[in-house]
């Protein structure tokens, strides 16, 4: 269904709703305070209102609608009805025809965008998407993840140190394009001590980079150029990163 077709619907009957595969998967990364939780009640039992549609899609017998996200309102409504005899209505949008690699990152999309999570719950979900398919290279990690690729980084050679995943040789983009992996934190110092000393090209000469060439990202290698290239003179600057996309192809050839 394209979002331009979608419409929120309504539904009185808590029944007719159940957790998705999805979302039991990924929930307990990031489960909600328990003050943010008692304030969310506070709301609708105050209000007698779901504020948010919850997302969910029809399960395969087409018998229950099957939540990608809005868990705590649901449950909340149970209770309330339950506690209260109340009867509040469940507000919900459909996500049919989604892949189940589509759901799985709604969710962690909802949940980033709906409140502020902690640094071990950003941690869990990146764990998760290395776990998951640690040929994500960590740029796509951390915008799915809502962190940064150093973050991911760090967390990646972490988890190869101990064997969780594996150690790779290329990445794969956002854009589908394999790249090679990001160098350790060792090899990074080595390259930028290097072009520091000018060991291996003590005469520059700056050339054009071959057409059919692609560009060299220093971000994929793990480099801030801008903070590297701030220990030098600005005069300097043509020259090293010159210097740094050489050595870098010489790595990776």
């Amino acid at each position: 269904m394209k979002k331009s077709d979608r419409h929120t619907q309504i539904y009185y009957d808590v029944n007719k709703f159940k957790p998705s595969p999805e979302l039991k998967k990924l929930q307990h990364l990031m489960p909600i305070s328990p003050e943010d939780r008692a304030s969310l009640k506070k709301d609708i039992q105050d209000t007698k209102v779901v504020r948010d549609a919850l997302k969910v899609y029809h399960s395969k017998n087409r018998k229950h609608l099957l939540i990608l996200c809005g868990l705590n309102r649901w449950e909340i409504v149970k209770e309330l009805n339950e506690e209260l005899n109340l009867n509040i209505e469940i507000p919900y949008d459909v996500y049919d025809g989604l892949t189940a690699k589509e759901r799985r990152e709604l969710v962690v999309n909802d949940n980033l965008n709906r409140r502020h999570l902690t640094r071990e719950q950003k941690r869990n979900i990146i764990e998760y998407f290395l776990k998951d398919n640690p040929s994500q290279s960590n740029r796509a990690i951390a915008e799915k993840s809502g962190t940064t690729d150093k973050t991911v980084g760090k967390i990646r050679n972490e988890m190869e140190t101990t064997a969780e995943i594996p150690q790779l040789d290329e990445t794969t983009g956002k854009d589908g394009k394999k790249r090679p992996a990001k160098k350790s934190t060792g090899e990074i110092s080595q390259l930028e001590t290097a072009v520091d000393v000018g060991v291996l090209f003590p005469e520059y000469t700056e050339t054009e980079e071959p057409a059919d060439q692609e560009p060299i990202d220093f971000a994929d290698y793990g480099i801030d150029i801008i903070k590297f290239l701030s220990n030098y003179p600005e005069s300097k600057h043509d020259e090293i990163k010159g210097r740094l996309i050489e050595i870098i192809r010489l790595s990776i050839t």
